[in-house]
């Protein structure tokens, strides 16, 4: 909202977001924002994944790329993050011939 305000006749972005089995944070400006919340070039997006419970984060991607969980990422035009975590499967236990 701070950048609309300054910048009113900047074009502003989409930001989409896809998860399976995980929730994505998304920070500007320390703030916590969602996917279809307006984003201008230049914003920088902190991005944090986290797995729900019995489950591991196996990929996340900004744009396509494999991106860090907890970095920083600088807007360049339309933004799509993609978080997927898979079951945690326990070991099998080994059996006794």
């Amino acid at each position: 909202m701070l950048k609309q305000q300054l910048h009113p006749n900047e074009v502003s972005y989409t930001l989409a977001v896809t998860t399976t089995k995980a929730s994505v944070t998304i920070k500007r400006v320390g703030q916590t924002i969602t996917a279809g919340t307006p984003i201008y070039s230049d914003d920088v997006l902190k991005i944090t994944a986290t797995a729900e419970a019995g489950y591991e984060m196996s990929t996340l991607t900004v744009n396509g790329n494999a991106f860090t969980s907890g970095q920083k990422y600088t807007v360049t035009g339309n933004t799509t993050i993609v978080a997927t975590a898979t079951e945690i499967v326990p070991p099998a236990e080994e059996q006794n011939p």
